[in-house]
């Protein structure tokens, strides 16, 4: 059976494409062009004469540039890890008001996958304020650049075959929008719904009882607006479910996105 190879200058980056049944996989050799009378082969662009050329069986791993003269290319595609993990990445951004199970449910998921031997991810809304987010406040401005660094992060872990499971409130649809811009395909938006009643009697932080007593100002739910998402890959109502259930209709989902 013919396969495709790659002809590369080693010089100038110069590529080319012919058939050769006979190479084996993963093979690198080096030819004059000059002289090489290979049929269908074909010049994309040329810089300067060509000299040598690396021959590389299509979807190997490219060959690093010894010399550095090269744009850098990745050696390691998103499709090389899906095939040696034996599954594909995605993003599952949890949104629902503070209190209402994003976080348990996404740590609950991720050590599901853990037990699978598949690498997952929990970006929590809290814990990236302390670092990659710490400088941000709650303003609509900061609000928004906390999305888009979060989503930035997730979109690259995503190319490299993790599992990136975002729990944050988000609580404007414009936020979510942005997130999904982002992303992508990869995105798929999880609502962890429960009634702000519910979610202020647990008040597992305490922040409700100090927005009610207006020591917290904006805060989701009570003194700030919470957009119902309109059209989510999933809701999960805690209200009437408990964690453990919760955890397992997530996990369910999940494996169904990312089996190859």
């Amino acid at each position: 059976m013919a396969h495709m190879v790659a002809l590369r200058c080693a010089n100038s980056g110069l590529y080319g494409f012919t058939r050769r049944p006979s190479d084996p996989p993963a093979c690198r050799a080096r030819t004059s062009l000059a002289g090489d009378k290979t049929p269908g082969l074909t010049a994309v662009r040329k810089r300067w004469r060509w000299k040598e050329a690396e021959i590389i069986l299509e979807g190997s791993a490219p060959v690093p540039d010894d010399n550095f003269l090269l744009s850098p290319k990745e050696l390691v595609s998103r499709r090389m890890r899906q095939e040696k993990k034996r599954h594909k990445s995605a993003v599952f951004w949890f949104t629902g008001l503070s209190g209402s199970g994003k976080s348990t449910i996404a740590h609950g998921v991720e050590k599901g996958l853990f037990d699978r031997e598949i690498d997952a991810v929990v970006f929590d809304g809290d814990a990236i304020r302390t670092g990659l987010c710490g400088d941000l406040g709650f303003s609509p401005t900061d609000r928004l650049e906390n999305i888009r660094r979060i989503a930035e992060v997730s979109r690259l872990f995503a190319h490299n075959n993790i599992i990136c499971l975002c729990a944050l409130i988000s609580p404007l649809r414009e936020h979510r929008q942005l997130a999904r811009r982002i992303i992508g395909d990869n995105y798929h938006e999880i609502y962890v719904s429960c009634p702000v009643a519910e979610c202020e009697r647990r008040d597992v932080k305490g922040f409700y009882k100090l927005a009610r007593e207006g020591k917290i100002q904006g805060y989701t739910g009570v003194s700030a607006p919470y957009d119902v998402p309109l059209h989510p890959a999933l809701t999960i109502d805690t209200a009437r479910q408990t964690a453990g259930e919760s955890i397992e209709s997530v996990l369910s989902y999940v494996l169904g996105i990312i089996k190859c």
